[in-house]
């Protein structure tokens, strides 16, 4: 049955979901993707945007390493919630917001000296993560 279909985030089980203060970054103007290397935009903060797509389909913990190798000298980490299912099975979103909260972790847990934010994508997710965090701390 497994060879039927892909279970994507299966990287993230079983990880902690830490209680520490989420940040919300509010200026999605001209933020770089994490693949870029550091350049003349870098001087008054290195800052990178890791969508949360591409976080939720690590596979492998080679992946999230080459991710965290390549932000780690960031001063600020920005999460890009670029995805997010809206549906309305309350499941599914359950299940969704545990994983990102996990994924926040993981990148505070790995990323001591960067501040790692949230960019919300949708309308009114703020409100969503923040009764999430209540729920799952």
């Amino acid at each position: 049955m497994k060879k039927c279909y892909k279970l994507f985030g299966v990287f993230w089980d079983q990880r902690e979901i830490v209680d520490s203060e989420i940040f919300f970054y509010d200026e999605a103007d001209v933020l770089q993707d994490w693949k870029e290397p550091f350049n003349l935009f870098d001087f008054h903060g290195y800052k990178r945007k890791v969508a949360i797509s591409t976080l939720l389909s690590v596979e492998k913990e080679e992946d999230i390493a080459a991710i965290i190798d390549r932000v780690k000298t960031c001063d600020e980490v920005i999460i890009d919630l670029d995805y997010c299912p809206l549906v309305s099975n309350r499941a599914i979103v359950c299940f969704y917001l545990k994983r990102v909260l996990q994924i926040y972790s993981y990148m505070v847990f790995k990323l001591p000296d960067s501040k790692v934010y949230f960019l919300l994508s949708f309308p009114n997710m703020k409100d969503v993560f923040l009764l999430a965090q209540s729920v799952y701390y």
